[in-house]
């Protein structure tokens, strides 16, 4: 499997996802991890891999809402696997995936009464959970519309002509699966998926058919982040059928044609960079030049995003005010800090003349907000209270020169 893990580190979203703080890569590895385990158990009916099994999704399950779904998946593929030993196996496996990620879930109830916060949750027309959200309140649309089968085509075929491509995003919401997955992984799973049935039914029943599961029931089908263990079962297809087919004289032109397919994704993904999410792109010469002038600054501001470029000249000890609402406001992080010292005030709708309460009179402070909404005008009309700093893409920065009093 060294193989199949050397040609999944040159996937695309993998790349993009490793230097950045998503939990993505880290939810997929889990889920990788916790079929593995449960591979091991349902060939060998030791109950330590069944709990082994359990902490890897247990992880998955404690940091994100979608690790729910992943851990009742390898569930049931411990369930369909075991037949008389099923109770005992998933008593273990749901012992460990609670005691590992469960704490969370705990807290969350105690703090706010429901422990899927701030979901509601409805079973059968009854309310078991009082929440201020649905889940489709949180979704995002794929690009282009359509129905799931559209959508999936088209992130898939996003990847098949690679060459066609500019750079990979970690949040790569057209294709990200790589070529080596548009060409030969997704049509070497159904063959691998074949040969498991009539061989290794239960391979087929603790590996593939919780892939599936996920696949079918979870959302984001279509984005490449909430999808990276295709390709992981995708590589693990490519190099079992390569082991397993008489290629003869193909076998040379096969290996190097994988091969190209994984550089070439890989070197995509390196090549030109999106590190910060439609901000500027950075090429592989930019890095290295970064890399070998160290006194560059490295703000959010001077690399991806101008409008932010003011924060290089603010203290670390400043309270900065923003407008949660602006649409042109795309980030709150950056405003932070590069240590999080600094103190971030949310303006909300009617807050123009509450500024001052909802700063305090600690000094320095500043003001984030949309160029044309109410805030922007209020400053404005204010001049002697609020100093203009800079105007970039729908965003203006103030810094407050004396306390209100109105």
């Amino acid at each position: 499997m060294l193989t199949a893990g050397s040609l999944f580190v040159l996937i695309p979203i993998v790349l993009t996802q490793s230097n950045t703080d998503y939990n993505d890569l880290t939810i997929a590895a889990c889920f990788i991890v916790a079929l593995h385990f449960a591979v091991r158990f349902a060939s060998e009916r030791r109950l330590v891999y069944a709990g082994l099994a359990g902490v890897s999704a247990g992880l998955a399950f404690g940091a994100k809402t979608t690790g729910i779904g992943l851990a009742v998946a390898v569930a049931v593929g411990i369930v369909a696997a075991t037949g008389r030993r099923a109770p005992a196996a998933l008593a273990v496996f749901v012992a460990a995936v609670l005691l590992t990620g469960g704490w969370w879930y705990a807290k969350n109830w105690a703090d706010t009464g429901n422990p899927v916060s701030p979901f509601r949750v409805h079973v059968l027309g009854a309310t078991i959970f009082n929440g201020s959200a649905r889940v489709h309140d949180y979704l995002t649309p794929a690009p282009g519309g359509g129905n799931v089968l559209t959508q999936i085509a088209r992130a898939w075929y996003a990847d098949l002509h690679f060459w066609t491509r500019s750079e990979y995003s970690y949040e790569e919401r057209s294709g990200g699966l790589g070529p080596l997955w548009s060409l030969p992984g997704w049509p070497a799973l159904p063959p691998l998926g074949l040969v498991a049935l009539r061989r290794r039914r239960l391979l087929a029943a603790t590996a593939l058919l919780p892939a599936a599961l996920v696949f079918a029931a979870l959302p984001y089908r279509w984005w490449s982040r909430f999808t990276i263990y295709l390709a992981a079962l995708g590589v693990v297809a490519i190099v079992l059928l390569l082991e397993q087919l008489d290629l003869r004289r193909l076998r040379v032109p096969v290996l190097t044609a994988v091969v190209a397919l994984a550089l070439a994704g890989g070197g995509l993904a390196t090549w030109r960079l999106d590190p910060a999410g439609y901000g500027r792109t950075l090429t592989a010469p930019d890095v290295l030049s970064l890399a070998a002038h160290p006194s560059r600054p490295r703000t959010t501001g001077a690399l991806f995003f101008h409008e932010y470029a003011w924060l290089q000249h603010v203290p670390p000890d400043a309270t900065v005010a923003v407008e949660l609402d602006a649409v042109p406001v795309r980030f709150v992080y950056p405003l932070f800090g590069a240590k999080l010292d600094r103190r971030i005030v949310l303006l909300l709708p009617g807050d123009a003349r509450r500024i001052d309460a909802l700063v305090g009179r600690r000094r320095p402070a500043y003001l984030f907000v949309g160029q044309h909404g109410a805030f922007a005008r209020f400053a404005r009309a204010h001049p002697r209270r609020f100093r203009p700093l800079e105007i970039s893409r729908g965003t203006e920065a103030f810094r407050l020169t004396t306390i209100l009093s109105t």
